[in-house]
C-alpha cells in the first residue's frame, strides 16, 4: 500500500497534447498579415488626425476670418465718420484759434469810452473835462516802465486836462479818480489860469485792474472759499 501511494504522490500528469500540423511559411504569413493590419490601422488613425486638424485649421481660419472682416468694417466706419466730421473739427479749430488770438489781443485792452465817461461825469461842478490823451500798453510791445522807483506798475498813463473858472478842489478830483478801477496814482503837472479861467493838467496812471479782461478765461473757482451762508 505505501509503494502504492508513494508511485502515486509521484506521478505526474502531462498536458493536453498538441500537434502543430501547419507549416510554418503559414506561421510566418499569419505573423505578416497581423502586422499589416496593424499599420492600416495606424494609417487609418493617422489620416483621422490629419482630417481633425485640418478641420480645426478650417474653423480657426474662418473665424480669423471673421474677425478681420469686423475689424475692416469697422475701420471703414471710423473713416466715414472722420470723413463727416472733418467739416466740423475744421470749424471748431479756426473758433479754437480765434479765441486764442482774442485773448492775446485784448489782453492788455482798456474800455476807453466808459472810463473817460466816468472821468468827466464825475469832476466837482463847475469843472470839465476838455482833453485826454491816453497811452496805452500792447501785447506785441514794451511794457511801459514805472515813472520812478516808488511809482506803481502802470499798464496805461492818461493826461487829463481839466477846465474850470477857478483852480479846482484837487484833493476832491483825486478822490474821485481813486475811484477808477485800476487806479495807481495820479499827478498834478501843471496849472495855468487864463481869460477863460484855469487849466490844469493831471497825470492819471492805471494798472492791471483797469483791464477789460472781455476775453479773459475765468479763473477757478477756490475750494477754500467758504460756502454760501458760513460764517467768515
Amino acid at each position: 500500500m505505501s509503494a502504492t501511494t508513494n508511485a502515486t504522490r509521484n506521478l505526474v500528469l502531462a498536458g493536453e497534447p498538441r500537434v502543430q500540423l501547419l507549416p510554418p511559411s503559414v506561421q510566418a504569413r499569419e505573423k505578416v498579415r497581423s502586422a499589416q493590419r496593424l499599420v492600416v490601422l495606424a494609417l487609418v488613425a493617422g489620416v483621422a488626425v490629419a482630417a481633425a486638424m485640418y478641420g480645426f485649421g478650417v474653423v480657426t481660419a474662418g473665424s480669423a476670418q471673421a474677425a478681420l472682416a469686423s475689424a475692416q468694417s469697422e475701420t471703414q466706419t471710423v473713416i466715414s465718420a472722420q470723413a463727416k466730421y472733418h467739416q466740423a473739427t475744421q470749424i471748431a479749430s479756426t473758433v479754437s484759434a480765434i479765441k486764442q488770438t482774442q485773448q492775446v489781443g485784448t489782453s492788455l485792452e482798456v474800455l476807453w469810452a466808459p472810463l473817460i465817461g466816468r472821468i468827466g461825469s464825475g469832476l466837482p461842478q463847475g469843472v470839465s473835462l476838455s482833453s485826454v490823451t491816453a497811452t496805452g500798453q500792447t501785447p506785441w510791445g514794451a511794457a511801459l516802465a514805472p515813472e520812478g522807483p516808488l511809482r506803481a506798475p502802470r499798464i496805461a498813463v492818461l493826461a487829463l486836462v481839466i477846465s474850470s473858472p477857478a483852480p479846482p478842489d484837487i484833493e476832491a478830483v483825486t478822490a474821485m479818480l481813486r475811484s477808477l478801477p485800476g487806479y495807481a496814482d495820479s499827478t498834478v503837472q501843471s496849472s495855468t489860469a487864463g481869460d477863460g479861467g484855469v487849466e490844469t493838467t493831471i497825470s492819471l496812471t492805471l494798472g492791471a485792474g483797469a483791464l477789460s479782461g472781455r476775453f479773459a478765461t475765468p479763473a477757478p473757482a477756490s475750494s477754500d472759499a467758504p460756502a454760501d451762508g458760513a460764517s467768515r
